[in-house]
């Protein structure tokens, strides 16, 4: 081919016995001999069920505690619990009274060591014998006791009541830590008893606290309010209705069997 031949826009022309060449193919588009591909269908997300289709699976945790029976039952009408499959009736006025013994010899040993210990010793009881008597002498004659004699037994007085309120703050302690913590005193441990919410349920520090405030504060009236424990259905003292609380005894497998 001349080169002159495409000047003015003419069409290229090729000399007899050359071969045509070929236009150069776009690299995107398709070979013809190719092999035809098969296009690959959409995949279709599956939609998420309705919410009332299908119930919400629970985590075990979740299921095995709704399978999990409870731990307290409603106590009954004459104040039986049910804790742990062990049965708990309340107690009577000898068991309470047999556990209060215990903790009072208990208590009088504990505060005679520690009235020891800080170095208070009462007074002697041979010199408040002789005193007493003076003043008794006095008062038969009609004479007014002597200063001296006064300032002796205000003093005595005064001892007295400081080892009073010691001991009041050393029962608080006592009872309030021992039934919140071990359910029990030391006595009521012994005899096998416990000291329960009317449901069953363990003492707080408030409830101990409030058991043993009331009691306190009953104690010099009608036996500390425990005479209510014979006229309950059950077996409550004034303030174990107060707090809300109450004393148990478990009862034996053995009688529970009897019983059936």
């Amino acid at each position: 081919m001349h080169e002159d031949d495409n000047r003015g826009g003419q069409q290229p022309q090729w000399d007899e016995g050359q071969p045509a060449q070929q236009e150069p193919r776009d690299p995107l588009a398709p070979r013809a001999d190719a092999p035809k591909v098969e296009p690959i269908p959409e995949q279709v997300e599956p939609q998420a069920p309705a919410p009332h289709s299908q119930p919400a699976s629970q985590p075990p945790q979740q299921a095995s505690q709704q399978q999990e029976q409870p731990r307290m039952v409603p106590p009954d009408d004459d104040g039986t619990v049910v804790v742990d499959g062990n049965v708990w009736r309340p107690a009577g006025f000898g068991w309470r009274m047999g556990a209060f013994l215990i903790d009072w010899v208990i208590l009088s040993v504990f505060s005679a060591l520690l009235l020891e210990l800080i170095g208070y010793k009462g007074p002697d009881e041979v010199e408040l014998a002789n005193m007493l008597s003076a003043l008794m002498s006095q008062v038969m004659t009609l004479q007014e006791p002597s200063q001296d004699l006064m300032n002796r037994l205000m003093e005595i007085q005064q001892g007295v009541r400081i080892v009073g309120w010691f001991n009041v703050l050393l029962c608080m302690s006592y009872y309030t830590i021992f039934h919140s913590v071990a359910g029990a005193t030391l006595g009521k441990l012994c005899l096998g008893l416990q000291v329960m919410t009317n449901r069953g349920h363990k003492l707080s520090y408030g409830n101990a606290f409030v058991r043993y405030l009331f009691r306190f504060l009953l104690s010099r009236f009608f036996f500390g309010g425990a005479f209510t424990v014979w006229f309950d259905p059950r077996r409550r003292t004034a303030y174990d209705m107060i707090a809300g609380t109450n004393v148990f005894r478990q009862v034996p497998r053995e009688q529970l069997e009897r019983v059936d």
